[in-house]
């Protein structure tokens, strides 16, 4: 078959991967738990083994675009989860200093800290939040889907540096939980 310019813009598969293309721009509109969702089943369908026939564009489209941008929406997920995390635990602190005391749950900081209860872009859930006399963890379950109980992953795994980052994968943008940690000194109620 010849690719070129005329055939390539006539094709049904020209249609079909700008139709691809066009539902994973639309899941990125969604809520980030909503459109990462959608976009993982969109990724799914797109690939060769589940279209029977796939011609040249298609495997090409679903190859190339459908999971970068699948990528794009699980960053956005999870940078906004780190973010939720962040503003319920400076929520929690706020509480804590005003009461001298951790609350219960999170519903607790509705509507004096909180207008609602963060989501966990992962999932769509509320956030999750843990508590004892020494400090909290508010956690996200993080991209690996799976509530490890708000276990961060070993420090050693972290990258500190921004500049030694960019460009690097780190395994805490890939398993275990998004957490926000804060251990209280001793008196930091009074």
């Amino acid at each position: 078959m010849n690719w070129g310019p005329a055939a390539w813009r006539n094709s049904v598969d020209e249609r079909q991967g700008l139709d691809t293309l066009n539902a994973l721009i639309e899941a990125a509109r969604l809520p980030p738990a909503e459109g990462l969702k959608r976009a993982e089943i969109i990724s799914r369908e797109s690939l060769p083994e589940n279209q029977g026939k796939s011609a040249y564009l298609m495997t090409f489209v679903s190859n190339t675009f459908a999971p970068s941008l699948c990528h794009s929406l699980e960053a956005q997920a999870r940078d906004t989860s780190m973010l939720n995390c962040a503003s319920a635990g400076i929520a929690l602190l706020r509480y804590h200093q005003d009461k001298g005391a951790l609350p219960g749950s999170l519903g607790e900081l509705v509507p004096q800290y909180l207008e609602a209860i963060p989501a966990d872009c992962m999932d769509g859930q509320p956030l999750r939040y843990l508590f004892d006399d020494g400090g909290f963890t508010v956690y996200s379950i993080g991209p690996n889907r799976k509530d490890d109980g708000g276990q961060a992953p070993e420090i050693e795994d972290r990258i500190l540096n921004p500049n030694e980052f960019m460009g690097q994968k780190s395994r805490i943008l890939d398993s275990d939980d998004i957490t926000f940690t804060v251990r209280l000194r001793a008196n930091a109620g009074t």
